[in-house]
């Protein structure tokens, strides 16, 4: 386990760093962008998105299945096809958004998307075509370079972003800065990935599989088709309803805290990586262990995050965003209710037994179960209906594959959910928002005071879990470890 929390420790950094400045630079956007452009902007977010998660095939999550079956030659046969098919699928996605430009602008009540939907949907093409370059540096144990390319590329991405707006070209000078920094990721990666070729491998030509891929990796495209009907449906709702001003506040309030990226997918991807040779070698129990470990591991992270941010919802929406969002409070703490789900790392566990219609069978179910709510809510609530329905719909899908995991992994729920320790660390959360609600009150709320507020909380937290026995021995060394790498850098 030390090693695999190293591995999803890199990968952690990694995320942290990218989705922790994608999660701040909203806030940098609200400011520069009138709340009209800003809702453009995010519609044609929502366009690109919805174009790639239908056309991505599942190809990138295959790699994690393929790699550790194939060796030598067909190795890199599996990177070129890959890598190819997620090309052409990009070339696709644009042709599609590009001839789709005038019918998305009417569908949305937003001619001014026409000009800027090319640009968006080339730089999505680009983006697709280098989607697998993370999984194959990660099932190649280069989890350094994975980090080192998520940095730089985080940090030439919001330059790019960022300095048009403060010279003053707006949102076009925006779509445009996205094209480039596409453009420049695809060349980094595709470049890095001729570099690292196996210059012995030969006949590769010969050992093309894409079949066998595809076979495997379309029922995750079909379970990634409903899953983002399901995950996008709300957001489409509201584009499609109301103004795109009132698109901008739900966007805000819908602001996904990135733990699932940053922590759930890093330790999912190890897993991913780890699970199917011990599949192979039939040790049930370990794989009982590891996945009871990484709930309890999440938990440490997930539940405290999810409390604090419950209690400073409005403070942090306000302060973050300005008052000019007041609204989205409400609907930031009906999103926060997803926050617990981010402990568990189900969906992948039927793809590392090669059951990947499990999860096809589970997000069509659950993608109908949402349609059908979030429009009766939308009649019955209004505006709030379809945040609603996503939340329902997301504990209805975990449910699901839950009872999946436990059937697979021949396991009772206790083996694999660790429950004396998530109340122990749910105890801990308590006594650090009682500490952070009456040592910190403002009046009037400022980045300082909920600064603060995350510190005492923090602490009160960190002690309490230290004197309950939710931070064992292992999570107290790893944190002195990680520490010591600090003070030595």
């Amino acid at each position: 386990m030390a090693s695999l929390s190293d591995k999803a420790g890199i990968l952690i950094v990694a995320n942290l760093l990218k989705y922790g400045v994608g999660f701040v630079l909203p806030m940098l956007l609200v400011r520069l962008l009138s709340a009209h452009d800003y809702g453009t902007y995010q519609q044609l977010a929502l366009a690109n998105s919805l174009t790639a998660a239908v056309l991505l095939l599942g190809l990138p999550t295959s790699i994690f299945y393929f790699h550790a079956r194939v060796d030598g030659a067909r190795r890199t046969s599996l990177q070129v096809q890959t890598m190819s098919m997620l090309g052409m699928l990009g070339l696709l996605g644009a042709v599609v958004l590009i001839v789709g430009a005038w019918p998305i602008s009417h569908i949305l009540h937003n001619p001014e998307i026409v000009p800027l939907l090319p640009v968006v949907a080339l730089a999505g093409a680009l983006t697709m075509g280098s989607e697998g370059f993370i999984s194959f540096l990660i099932v190649g144990d280069r989890y350094r370079l994975a980090l080192g390319f998520e940095v730089g590329e985080t940090v030439l991405r919001v330059l790019l972003m960022i300095t048009p707006l403060l010279l003053g070209y707006g949102l076009r000078g925006l779509v445009v800065a996205l094209l480039v920094y596409a453009a420049l990721r695809y060349l980094g990666r595709i470049g890095t990935l001729y570099a690292l070729r196996d210059r012995a491998a030969r006949g590769w030509r010969k050992l093309l599989f894409a079949r066998e891929q595809l076979a495997y990796s379309m029922p995750l495209a079909a379970t990634s088709w409903v899953s983002v009907v399901a995950g996008m449906l709300d957001r489409t709702i509201i584009a499609m309803f109301f103004s795109t001003v009132d698109f901008a506040i739900y966007t805000v309030g819908a602001l996904e805290i990135p733990l699932d990226v940053i922590f759930q997918a890093s330790v999912a991807d190890v897993m991913r990586a780890t699970l199917p040779r011990l599949i192979a070698e039939g040790k049930d129990a370990e794989i009982r262990r590891l996945l009871s470990e990484a709930v309890r591991k999440l938990a440490l992270i997930v539940l405290p995050s999810f409390v604090f941010l419950w209690l400073f919802a409005r403070p942090f929406i306000t302060v973050l965003f300005t008052t000019r969002y007041l609204q989205s409070v409400h609907v930031f703490r009906i999103y926060l209710l997803l926050l617990p789900l981010h402990m568990f790392v189900l969906s992948m566990v039927p793809q590392a037994y090669g059951e990947t219609r499990v999860n096809f069978r589970i997000a069509s179910f659950v993608s109908a179960v949402h349609a059908v709510l979030s429009l009766a809510l939308l009649k019955w609530i209004g505006f709030y209906g379809p945040a609603i329905s996503g939340v329902l719909s997301a504990y209805l899908r975990s449910g699901l594959f839950a009872w999946a995991n436990l059937r697979l992994t021949r396991s009772r729920l206790s083996q694999i959910v660790p429950f004396g320790a998530l109340l122990r660390t749910l105890l801990a959360c308590v006594a650090g928002a009682a500490a952070a609600h009456f040592l910190v009150l403002a009046p009037s709320w400022r980045l300082i005071h909920l600064v603060l507020a995350g510190l005492v909380f923090s602490l009160g937290y960190l002690g309490a879990a230290w004197a309950l026995g939710a931070l064992t021995p292992g999570d107290r060394r790893l944190l002195w470890s990680a520490a010591a790498r600090l003070r030595l850098r």
